[in-house]
């Protein structure tokens, strides 16, 4: 399977777009927003140091059309990543977050990096940076993705 999902799990564009060049009108819907600490691993992978661990804000929404459930999006996003124009991505709700990460002028991306999770899905990471200030995002590809990309390829 990994080899079919592959393209979709090493695409560096917006998710939610390669879901509308497949003919899907796909929808993101907030499950939950909290401030937390992070985790020791957050914290290294947001290059946080501990004199300097404060809280971040947690972003959870699934991406669904109809009833299909395509992905889960899971965002990190540092207290100091939410300031300036940034600090709109503490509000999207039901909004996009690819929709600002790809037309920020100053937007870089990590490498990508995928594990199955314990569920047995496969899931993507990365970090970007909007003019300087880092959030990490997991993607985790759910069954009714895997069942499209089976039928259609």
């Amino acid at each position: 399977m990994m080899h079919k999902l592959r393209p979709w799990l090493t695409d560096r564009g917006s998710f939610m777009q390669r879901l509308a060049r497949h003919g899907i009108d796909a929808r993101v819907r907030l499950l939950r927003q909290y401030w937390r600490l992070p985790t020791y691993t957050e914290m290294r992978q947001l290059n946080m140091t501990a004199r300097r661990r404060n809280i971040v804000l947690i972003r959870e929404v699934v991406i669904t059309s109809g009833d299909k459930q395509w992905a889960l999006g899971h965002s990190i996003l540092p207290r100091r990543t939410l300031t300036g124009k940034e600090r709109q991505l503490g509000h999207l709700h039901n909004r996009p977050l690819g929709r600002v990460l790809f037309h920020h002028r100053h937007m870089t991306r990590s490498a990508l990096s995928f594990n199955l999770t314990p569920e047995r899905l496969w899931a993507r990471h990365c970090i970007f940076h909007l003019a300087g200030k880092p959030l990490l995002l997991t993607e985790i590809f759910l069954p009714d993705l895997v069942a499209f990309i089976e039928a259609h390829t």
